[in-house]
């Protein structure tokens, strides 16, 4: 994320919240953003 907003690229949570993340029950933490054609990606991480 800190990468990310180096970049000034846009990304989400799954409700749509600006700069933030969404954290499942087993702790992994998930963002959203698109690509330049507008596909969008889901990036989790692997560190609960």
């Amino acid at each position: 994320m800190t990468f990310l907003k180096s970049k000034n690229v846009h990304f989400e949570s799954w409700q749509g919240e600006a700069n933030t993340f969404d954290t499942h029950p087993d702790g992994i933490r998930q963002i959203y953003f698109q690509d330049p054609d507008g596909y969008w990606i889901e990036v989790n991480d692997n560190k609960p």
